[in-house]
């Protein structure tokens, strides 16, 4: 399917089932777990998923302090998402990056693979 097709029936929430790819905003849990969980939120709402417990949870979790409390919160949110099983995740990649030692200044980036300003090449 093109592309743009694609992603305006994701939208419209006109596809019976799709693969697609799926990377967090910033390294915390709530950038995996919000958009699939949280009622009326990015992926929740394309496929109609709705619990109220889970949203409750969210929101407790994200204003959590204690990171015993937080950790009990997203340990329940997996446990009723399992339960519910709105969507079927295949496998979280992982990036390898292969290095030069004539390469110097690149640095690993959790969202973006890697991040090139400020690389330069000796030889």
């Amino acid at each position: 399917m093109d592309a743009n097709q694609w992603i305006d029936d994701y939208r419209a929430s006109k596809l019976q089932m799709t693969l697609a790819p799926w990377g967090p905003d910033y390294p915390d849990v709530l950038s995996y777990v919000e958009p699939f969980g949280k009622t009326d939120t990015q992926v929740a709402a394309q496929v109609g998923y709705s619990n109220t417990a889970v949203d409750e949870a969210l929101t407790r979790a994200a204003q959590a302090k204690d990171a015993a409390a937080r950790e009990t919160e997203y340990a329940a949110i997996q446990r009723q998402l399992i339960e519910d099983a709105p969507y079927a995740v295949l496998y979280q990649p992982t990036f390898q990056n292969p290095a030069r030692k004539s390469v110097q200044g690149v640095t690993s980036h959790f969202a973006y693979t890697l991040q090139l300003r400020g690389a330069s090449k000796t030889e």
